[in-house]
C-alpha cells in the first residue's frame, strides 16, 4: 500500500509540475536590441542611432544616398530555452514614411559580417551584406501606417537564432523596391525618437521532456508492481492443507 501510495503521489506531483509550471505553455519574451543603425552604398555607417531605410535626397539631408541600409544586433546569451517563433518589432513614426509609391516593400536578410566590425564600422562590404543572402522575412509597408509594425520570421531566421543562443544576433533590412532614382523613397526616418522600437518578440519553446519522463518512470513502477491482494490470495492458497 506504501508504494502504491507514493507512485501515486509522484504522479500526481509530476502531473502538477507539468501542467502548471512555466515550461507548460510557451512563453513570449521581447529582446531589444543592443545595436542598430544603418550604412550607405558608400559605406558611411551610423550605430545606435535610427534605422532610416531607402533613398533619401531631399532638401537637407546629410547624407544624401540612394540605398540606406538598416541593421540590428540582439544579445542571445540568457537564452537557453530554443525559440519558437519570433517577430522583429519596428516602429514607424509619422514622418518615416516617403514614397512616391503607396507601398514599399521591406526585407530582412542575414548578416555575416562580424558584430564589431557592424558596429564600428564595414564599410562598402557590410553594406552590401545587409542586403544580401539568407531572406529571414519580409514585409509590405503602406504609406499609411504609423505606430509598431511586426515582422514574422521565417523558419531560416528561426533556425539561425537558435544557433546564436548564448551570443550574439544581427538581422539586415533593405527595401526591395527602389526605384534607382534619386529622390525620397524611404521608411523608418526619424526612429532615433521616442518611442524608440526596435526588439525580437519571440516565443519560447516549452520543455516538459524531463517532467513527462519521471511521471512515466514512476507509472511504470506503479504497473510493475502486481496487486498487494493478489499476491496475498496467491500466498493463503499455497499455504493450504488439503
Amino acid at each position: 500500500m506504501q508504494r502504491t501510495t507514493i507512485a501515486v503521489g509522484l504522479l500526481n506531483a509530476v502531473s502538477i509540475l507539468i501542467l502548471s509550471g512555466p515550461s507548460a505553455s510557451a512563453q513570449t519574451v521581447a529582446i531589444v536590441s543592443t545595436n542598430r543603425g544603418w550604412y550607405t552604398e558608400t559605406g558611411i555607417h551610423l550605430d545606435g542611432t535610427n534605422y532610416i531605410t531607402g533613398d533619401h535626397h531631399s532638401t537637407g539631408c546629410s547624407p544624401c544616398q540612394s540605398d540606406f541600409r538598416s541593421y540590428f544586433v540582439f544579445d542571445l546569451t540568457n537564452y537557453p530555452v530554443p525559440f519558437a517563433s519570433a517577430k522583429l518589432a519596428l516602429n514607424e513614426p509619422a514622418t518615416g514614411y516617403k514614397s512616391p509609391d503607396p507601398s514599399e516593400t521591406y526585407e530582412l536578410h542575414d548578416v555575416t559580417t562580424p558584430i564589431s566590425t557592424l558596429t564600428f564600422g564595414g564599410g562598402v562590404a557590410a553594406h552590401t551584406d545587409l542586403g544580401t543572402g539568407i531572406v529571414y522575412g519580409s514585409r509590405v509597408i503602406n504609406s499609411t501606417e504609423v505606430g509598431t509594425l511586426e515582422i514574422n520570421l521565417n523558419p531560416a531566421a528561426i533556425a539561425a537564432l537558435n544557433s546564436a543562443r548564448g551570443g550574439f544576433f544581427a538581422i539586415g533590412g533593405s527595401l526591395t523596391t527602389l526605384d534607382n532614382i534619386q529622390n525620397e523613397e524611404r521608411i523608418f526616418a526619424a526612429t532615433q525618437d521616442p518611442p524608440i522600437v526596435a526588439e525580437l518578440r519571440v516565443t519560447l519553446v516549452p520543455e516538459p521532456a524531463t517532467l513527462l519522463f519521471a511521471a512515466v518512470f514512476a507509472g511504470s513502477l506503479y504497473m510493475r508492481r502486481p496487486p498487494r491482494r493478489a499476491a496475498l490470495a496467491n500466498r493463503h492458497f499455497t499455504n493450504t492443507k488439503l
